[in-house]
């Protein structure tokens, strides 16, 4: 998304797959109708090579992308830590036309808008293709008055 707004161009390398080499060949070989005709937001002449895999604790790159991801997942998870990143996590994302992170930045799937707000404070869930939106936490659908978690109590007569 990121690409096909800016216009930038981009070599893609990613984590090596578990599995051995097979595995490996078999999902580079996969990667290559991205790379050869592209996505939805990206045009194939914006990745100047095909997909490339390297071990993650050789590229400083990917071990703080998979820092990224699991603080963010653990965020959406309602974990404490994660949580506490939030506000570190949150400026990290990319934002779409509408100025939030939601289905860009951070995608949750299955989709439960209301999410976003108890995991990164978002406050507008947005659709840009069709350059409309709606408040959150929103009245209808999941978690729209809790984020689903049971609370912690610092009640030690249950210890």
């Amino acid at each position: 998304m990121h690409l096909g707004d800016h216009g930038e161009l981009s070599v893609v390398i990613a984590d090596k797959p578990g599995g051995g080499p097979a595995q490996e060949g078999k999902w580079l070989a996969e990667t290559l109708k991205l790379t050869n005709g592209g996505t939805e937001y990206v045009k194939p002449d914006k990745v100047v090579l095909p997909i490339v895999t390297a071990p993650s604790h050789h590229i400083p790159h990917l071990q703080l992308a998979d820092l990224v991801v699991a603080a963010s997942t653990a965020a959406v998870a309602g974990i404490p830590a994660g949580l506490a990143l939030k506000d570190l996590l949150y400026p990290l994302a990319h934002q779409h036309g509408l100025g939030a992170i939601n289905g860009a930045g951070v995608v949750i799937f299955p989709d439960h808008p209301n999410l976003y707000f108890w995991a990164f404070g978002e406050t507008l869930y947005a659709r840009p293709a069709y350059m409309s939106g709606y408040d959150l936490p929103s009245p209808f659908g999941s978690y729209s008055n809790d984020d689903g978690l049971q609370a912690e109590t610092s009640d030690s007569s249950s210890e």
